[in-house]
This record gives structure tokens, C-alpha cells and sequence, in this order.
């Protein structure tokens, strides 16, 4: 019988200790984590491994919001302005993108446009390393008849990923365009770096939202100008259609928001007369969406909305978090959709588009500091 292995020494039980007290920090902000790397070299190497950071993403599953992306007009030239706003101690290398649009946002990448659509591409932007990748020019059929379009980006494998550390890995890109006949839907895939098309015929002539799409396993949705339909989207089949979404008063519509509930289902926001109605889905015996009210919250009974003539927007949407952004002339909110807490974000008064969330557990001064342990080694061993 082999001897019992002895016990493991102090120096270990306190390491462990320590590692298990810094997995607890919360991921709001990621400087909270390097200054805990700053303390000493011991901690350091715990927080800068690669075994710390995939366990802390596991624990906390949900990325963290590190800032806002936001297309705003106040630009004295009278171009559109991209601009991030952290929402963190984060301060980003370049928080601003003249003559760009701010698309979407998923997966730690931000999707943006030219303001020129005819002769602008697309770009993969991170606003935390403020690297930048421009993808080829959509074929030049795409813009003969467009009259709307919606865009997303994706992680390649979203239907089977779990997205706590996908940053780096292959995506995609989803150009939704209405014509007055037809839909056309591009999809752009990293790995190949190239553009496929997907067409349908377009009922009705249904105009897109240009909204941020939700994403729900592999399946995107963007929303329907002025209507209750919302385009469908299977990457996995490749396949395009419309559903119905809830019906509300038609005036409604045009500011929509298309969102992931916290259970993994589709759900929209909307504003109407100082309520905010969230309606959730599921899939019916047919392949039919099924809509049902979640909650009603009475904007009119929360400060400052209570002292406005004029209902706020709904402007987008923390997926799977249960959060909606609001703005009014005060500027915009934050409303938490279970507790009803309301929280002023900024005073900006000139967004012009739908607010995006940037999330992600990337932290590049933790990978640096790795590196710094890594060449350290080296140099040791030499």
C-alpha cells in the first residue's frame, strides 16, 4: 500500500485560498482585477493565468458591460458620429468614429458601416484593443434596389458556443436588405472571408427597422418597420422568413427593440404612452411564434419620466440580462425589467440611433501582464 501523499503546504492552501477570493470579484469592472495583479507577484501569476480566467468566465457566465456604442448627429459637418462610451473605469484608446454607424454588437465585436452605403464597408471593431478589420465590399447587386436593410455580427458558432471566450475565433456578418419585391440576405464568413447570399420573396414590400437583431441559438431576428412582422433568419439552414411578432398599437412600432430574454427566448420591448411592454415568445405546434405579456412598467411613476409631456424610447436592450435602455430629454436610462430600477446612463440628447452594449470578458492588460509572467519564465530557465 503506497504512503498517503502528504499534505499540500501552507504556501499552496493560501494560494488556492486567494485564487478562490479574486474568482469572486465582480466582472462590472475589469480594472477591479488588475489591480488586484498589481498587488504582488504571486497574484499576478494567479490572475494572469490562463486557468484564472477561464474559470472566472465560467463562474460568472455573463460578460460584463464594459460601454456603450451610439450613433449621435451633433457633428458640426453634419456627418454621423460612432461613438463608445465606457461604462466602466475603462478609458478606450479612441471612443470616436466619424462618418460611421454603430450596427450591432456581439461576441466582443462591434459591427460598423461607412455612412455611405453605396461605397462603404463594413468593419469589425474592438473599442478595447481599437483593432479593426474591414471586410470586402457586398456585391454590387445589393445596392442596385435596396430601400432598407439591418445588419448583425455573430460568433461562427452560435448555435453550439457558449461565448465566454469566442472573441478570438471565426464570425459572421449578416446584411438583411429589402427590396420591393425581394429580401436579400448576405451572410460574411471569416473563415472563408467571403459574402453568401440568401434571397425570399418580400411580402408585402415589408420595410426593415434597422434595428440591432436578437440572436436565440443560431436564429436571427430583425424587426419590421411599421408592422408586426419580423424577419427570420437560420444560419444554420439558411433559410429566411417572417413571423409574426406581438401586436400592440401600431404607433408603437418604429421604435421597437428585439431582444434575448434571461431564459433564452425572443422578446420585445416598445413604449407606448409612458408603459413599457415586454412580450416573450416561444415556438408553437406549427413553427409558429406564440406571444405572451411579460411584464407592463409604469414609466409615468418613475422620476424624472413623471415631470415629462413626451413618452421615452426604447433604444435597445442587455441580451439575456433583462435590461432596457430608455431616452428621454433627460437623456438616457437604464431600466432593470424585473426590479423596475431606473438608472441615468449620460445626459447625451443627440442619439440618433439605437444604443449598443459592448460585453466582454477581455481584459488586455491581464493578457499582458501573462505575457510578463511568460517572458519572466523564459528568462529564469536560461
Amino acid at each position: 500500500m503506497p504512503p498517503p501523499s502528504p499534505p499540500p503546504s501552507a504556501a499552496v492552501l493560501m494560494e488556492e485560498l486567494v485564487e478562490e477570493y479574486l474568482l469572486r470579484i465582480p466582472p462590472d469592472d475589469p480594472a477591479t482585477l488588475v489591480r488586484a495583479a498589481l498587488v504582488c507577484k504571486p497574484w499576478c501569476r494567479i490572475v494572469s493565468a490562463p486557468r484564472f480566467r477561464r474559470r472566472f468566465r465560467e463562474l460568472h457566465r455573463t460578460p460584463p458591460m464594459l460601454g456603450l456604442c451610439y450613433v449621435t448627429d451633433d457633428n458640426p459637418k453634419g456627418k454621423n458620429v460612432a461613438r463608445f462610451v465606457p461604462t466602466t473605469s475603462f478609458s478606450p484608446p479612441r471612443g470616436i468614429r466619424r462618418n460611421w454607424h454603430a450596427l450591432d454588437s456581439r461576441h466582443g465585436r462591434v459591427l460598423l458601416h461607412h455612412v455611405n452605403w453605396n461605397y462603404g464597408p463594413f468593419v469589425i471593431w474592438d473599442p478595447i484593443s481599437d483593432e479593426k478589420q474591414e471586410l470586402p465590399i457586398l456585391p454590387r447587386l445589393l445596392h442596385r434596389d435596396v430601400v432598407t436593410w439591418s445588419a448583425a455580427v455573430v460568433c461562427a458558432a452560435a448555435g453550439t458556443c457558449d461565448h465566454l471566450d469566442c472573441q478570438p475565433g471565426a464570425f459572421r456578418v449578416v446584411a438583411a436588405c429589402t427590396s420591393i419585391v425581394e429580401m436579400f440576405v448576405y451572410i460574411y464568413s471569416s473563415e472563408i472571408d467571403a459574402w453568401s447570399m440568401v434571397s425570399a420573396s418580400n411580402p408585402g414590400g415589408l420595410l426593415l427597422e434597422g434595428a440591432p437583431g436578437a440572436l436565440v441559438g443560431n436564429v436571427l431576428y430583425f424587426a419590421c418597420f411599421f408592422s408586426t412582422k419580423i424577419l427570420m433568419c437560420d444560419l444554420g439552414m439558411r433559410e429566411i422568413t417572417f413571423i409574426d411578432g406581438p401586436s400592440p398599437c401600431p404607433d408603437a412600432y418604429g421604435h421597437s427593440v428585439l431582444m434575448t430574454t434571461e431564459d433564452g427566448r425572443l422578446g420585445m420591448a416598445h413604449v407606448l404612452n409612458f408603459k413599457l411592454y415586454i412580450s416573450s415568445s416561444e415556438v408553437g405546434p406549427n413553427g409558429d411564434a406564440i406571444w405572451s405579456p411579460s411584464r407592463i412598467i409604469e414609466l409615468a411613476t418613475l422620476p424624472p419620466f413623471s415631470t415629462l409631456t413626451r413618452s421615452p424610447l426604447a433604444l435597445g436592450a442587455v441580451d439575456g440580462v433583462g435590461i432596457i435602455f430608455l431616452r428621454s430629454l433627460d437623456g438616457l436610462f437604464t431600466i432593470d425589467i424585473k426590479s423596475g430600477h431606473l438608472r441615468k446612463c449620460f445626459e447625451d440628447r443627440n442619439i440618433s440611433h439605437y444604443v449598443i452594449p459592448f460585453m466582454s470578458f477581455y481584459n488586455p492588460a491581464l493578457g499582458m501582464a501573462s505575457a510578463g509572467e511568460e517572458s519572466n519564465v523564459g528568462t529564469s530557465n536560461t
